[in-house]
């Protein structure tokens, strides 16, 4: 386990049956004392892959929404800061893809989420408890940099 409390309290989260946008966006949120009742209702969504269909990490969705709080536009004219969010989800997800080649969830834990076979090969795997935690552990600190900086 990583010893930043940021990516502890994010896998705390995971174990405690969070999917993994809601544990990433919930420390990340609560890390930088962002309060918002929609938090973690508006990452639930994000986990297996986008609803399980096994496209975009739900991690990495949870710390785009997490540098979104943080750094978004609140008008639609704020070019420089959908600029500076957007070269930091870039950083972000091209680390993430440097590091396990791959951004798609499908790809990651190797099973279809979308199908029932798919999510009792990924139960049967211990996927959830042995190989998300890792992702959910990488992003939370690289997202977490961001923040900080």
């Amino acid at each position: 386990m990583d010893s930043d409390p940021v990516v502890e309290r994010a896998l705390e989260y995971f174990a405690s049956g969070f999917n993994c946008a809601e544990a990433v966006l919930l420390s990340l949120a609560e890390a930088t004392q962002v309060n918002c009742a929609c938090i973690p209702r508006m990452a639930t969504g994000f986990g297996g892959g986008i609803g399980r269909t096994g496209d975009v990490c739900g991690a990495i969705s949870g710390a785009v929404m997490a540098l979104g709080l943080a750094f978004g536009r609140d008008t639609a004219t704020d070019a420089d800061a959908k600029e500076d969010t957007y070269s930091k989800v870039a950083l972000l997800v091209n680390a993430f893809s440097n590091e396990y080649g791959s951004v798609s969830c499908r790809d990651l834990i190797g099973c279809d989420l979308s199908t029932k076979k798919g999510q009792e090969e990924a139960k049967a795997k211990r996927i959830h408890s042995e190989i998300c935690p890792k992702f959910v552990a990488f992003v939370t600190a690289e997202a977490w940099r961001m923040l900080q900086r």
